[in-house]
């Protein structure tokens, strides 16, 4: 057995223990005893096993899809994203951009949200509610710096589609949950669709 196929075995078994703790994390501060996040996250971490090159690399993304996926269901259960995640994971992010992509990630950090915000001025101004929550859009400048405006932009369009197909697919208002804002039900959770475009970016980009 190579050292490579033994590395990756490790890593994915620290990996598992990781996505436990991420899991009872996630059962304490949503007093939800019934979460199950651990499968998902253990196919996913599968599935960057096979296409990234580097263990380095490995490491550093499967760290960056389990904070999202911890991040998707916090969005989901109380419409909030915490933007000390997003700060963490753009700093594991960073590590991995090397000093020629330094100016397409200002890109994707810069341009993108701050187009967002102006979309929320106006949509406030106009409709009186905004088109797009700030943990959104934390989401998107924090995915934006790591993987540069054009890969950005693809992760959001996937994620913006599934978003609009989805929920219609599965349809029907589920009714606000205990320590929901009152106004939850008129938001959608987007960080988990943003998430998957993010994960599939990630799994994809080797």
């Amino acid at each position: 057995m190579s050292i490579l196929v033994i590395s990756r075995v490790i890593i994915l078994i620290e990996s598992i223990i990781l996505s436990c703790v991420i899991n009872d994390q996630l059962e304490k501060q949503l007093d939800q005893p019934d979460i199950k996040t651990v499968p998902v996250m253990i196919y996913i971490n599968l599935l960057l096993a096979m296409t990234q090159t580097s263990n380095v690399t490995l490491i550093q993304n499967i760290i960056i899809a389990q904070v999202l996926v911890y991040a998707s269901v916090y969005d989901i259960a109380k419409h909030e994203v915490d933007r000390y995640l997003c700060f963490f994971i753009m700093f594991v992010g960073c590590l991995g951009i090397s000093p020629e992509k330094y100016l397409d990630s200002m890109m994707g950090l810069l341009l993108l949200p701050i187009l967002l915000l102006i979309l929320n001025v106006w949509s406030e101004g106009h409709y009186k509610k905004v088109a797009m929550g700030n943990g959104d859009i934390y989401i998107i400048a924090v995915s934006g710096f790591i993987f540069g405006i054009t890969e950005e932009l693809n992760s959001l369009m996937i994620g913006l589609s599934l978003a609009l197909v989805l929920p219609l697919l599965v349809g029907g208002e589920k009714p606000r949950k205990k320590g929901m804002p009152e106004n939850a039900n008129a938001r959608m959770a987007l960080v988990p669709y943003l998430s998957i475009g993010n994960i599939i970016t990630i799994i994809t980009n080797t």
